[in-house]
């Protein structure tokens, strides 16, 4: 579904990302990790067209490296970005109805059935349809931002740090939503803090490390990989 080929992107006349070869399948969960500063947001930010980059970024075979991100949105690939970034004047109900703004031609009923499905993954939303998002904790507005983009119906989904700052309960919460809404069919990429949790949920992993993909393959192998327990999961797991 997803292809990129020798991406490189830059932040003014700094390059973030060097030559950057990386795959997403049909329903599959890829994982991104690296540490601070590795580039990993850069990337998703890359694929969604807000930083300046050159390389290809094939998506069902069709280059979107010079698409405006709009259009990226309109074809199905929706990001939710690291820290959450809800409309927090808003209500719950109207930031996920601004979650269709890439389907103006959709029905109140197509709407109402949207709304049904996220709240089903996220009942607490449901609960909360009339507060300002201002007013959650961290964990409801990490559940808002992941149903607004829902609310796009997404082809692919990139998660930035859906974990970040988040309890331990929350964070397995979260995780047993992602799980299915990747098993309901949607492709996802993962970019998370806790390696070993996108180790577990993923199909695949990549690691990367100053703005280039230093190893890569199965989650299952990487896990087992003796540099991937040093530099990430500790020496013993």
């Amino acid at each position: 579904m997803l292809k990129i080929r020798n991406l490189v992107a830059n932040y003014g006349h700094i390059e973030a990302l060097h030559g950057i070869s990386l795959d997403v399948g049909n329903k599959e969960m890829v994982a991104l990790i690296g540490s601070n500063g590795a580039g990993k947001t850069t990337l998703l930010n890359s694929i969604s067209g807000h930083v300046t980059k050159t390389g290809e970024i094939l998506y069902n075979g069709v280059d979107i490296s010079k698409m405006r991100p709009g259009r990226i949105v309109k074809n199905g690939i929706i990001q939710v970005p690291e820290g959450r970034h809800v409309f927090p004047g808003l209500t719950v109900m109207q930031n996920l109805v601004v979650g269709t703004i890439a389907w103006r031609g959709l029905r109140k009923a197509d709407i109402e059935e949207d709304l049904e499905r996220v709240v089903t993954l996220f009942p607490r939303l449901k609960e909360r349809y009339k507060q300002l998002a201002w007013s959650l904790s961290g964990g409801e507005q990490q559940m808002l931002a992941m149903g607004r983009a829902l609310m796009g119906r997404p082809k692919l989904l990139m998660l930035d740090e859906p974990s970040m700052g988040l309890a331990p309960k929350v964070v397995e919460e979260m995780f047993e939503a992602i799980v299915a809404i990747n098993n309901s069919g949607t492709p996802i990429l993962l970019v998370e803090q806790n390696a070993q949790l996108a180790l577990e949920v993923s199909a695949k992993a990549y690691i990367i490390e100053g703005g280039k993909i230093k190893l890569s393959g199965p989650s299952k192998e990487l896990a087992n990989d003796e540099r991937v327990k040093e530099a990430y999961l500790g020496k013993t797991r």
